[in-house]
């Protein structure tokens, strides 16, 4: 497994390597350089549009290929902007890895969002059967009020029905339950086919109401969101301040590592291009620590 990843890395640089030299051998990455750069944006300007060109790239790739096909022909446009290379490596680092999780989330909110619209979907029909079933004799007897009373003990203990309607064969309305803060506006619908339809803000489950295997009416269950609508809403908010969070965190953990662990290879690199460009073979990087780094 390890060999297959390391090699399945390996070719994603290679590719990544003979790619941007196809791009530096036609001239693409010198007509992008110039391109941002007649647009005459300021280096915040520049540092958002990356951040948004990475933001929609993150929709699509993977980590290590974002880094390895855009880096080099980004890279040289923020350091022309002024911006410290290595400040730059650590701000794309962060803003992929979080995009990461931005989708990991993503999908996990999905998941959930599929979840409970299916629970909710199992619950209010299983809720239907029950009061079908209890309502066959009452429409057969003609026994509107106890249909009545017994749809008012039911649903009264599950907040999330909005309204029952049981209609007769011949489709007139033989009881009603409906929520207290719907009962104003609150209009009696043509039943629909039997299963179960979703409206934009609710769902509605028609029935059939059976006695010795006869058709008697029709029941119409009609349910909201709103329970799952706040579990969802709650998800979403524990996501966005993780992430608004940790994103912070990480940035200043990777500025005090960048002063533990690069300056002292950045001012190595200097003073080698020092002793290169003047010959003064005497100079020396400057020791910052006792460590291997320093």
């Amino acid at each position: 497994g390890t060999m297959k990843t390391t090699a399945m890395i390996l070719l994603i640089i290679m590719a990544a390597v003979f790619l941007n030299f196809i791009m530096g051998g036609i001239g693409l990455t010198g007509k992008i350089n110039a391109y941002v750069t007649g647009l005459k944006l300021s280096k915040y300007e520049l540092l958002l549009a990356i951040v948004i060109f990475y933001v929609i790239l993150g929709c699509f790739m993977e980590t290590l290929s974002i880094m390895v096909t855009t880096l080099p022909v980004i890279t040289p446009l923020m350091v022309q902007a002024g911006f410290d290379p290595v400040w730059f490596g650590t701000i794309v680092i962060v803003l992929i890895s979080s995009l990461v999780l931005i989708l990991a989330s993503g999908i996990f909110l999905t998941y959930e969002f599929i979840t409970s619209r299916k629970s909710a979907v199992g619950y209010a029909t299983s809720l239907a059967e029950i009061i079908a079933r209890n309502a066959s004799t009452f429409i057969e007897f003609d026994r509107p009020l106890e249909v009545r009373d017994d749809m008012l003990d039911a649903l009264k203990k599950s907040p999330g029905i909005i309204a029952a309607v049981i209609y007769t064969a011949d489709k007139k309305v033989f009881a009603k339950y409906v929520r207290e803060d719907h009962k104003s506006d609150y209009v009696v619908p043509t039943p629909e086919a039997d299963g179960t339809h979703f409206k934009p803000d609710r769902l509605v489950v028609v029935t059939e109401v059976v006695s010795k295997k006869k058709r008697m009416g029709t029941l119409l269950l009609e349910a909201d969101f709103q329970a799952e609508a706040k579990r969802f809403r709650g998800y979403g908010w524990i996501v966005f301040f993780v992430h608004l969070a940790g994103i912070p965190a990480a940035i200043l953990l990777a500025n005090r590592l960048q002063r533990i662990v690069s300056n002292p290879v950045l001012a190595l690199a200097r003073t080698a291009r020092q002793v290169a460009a003047a010959k003064k073979y005497s100079l020396r990087a400057q020791k910052s620590s006792e460590d291997e780094v320093g």
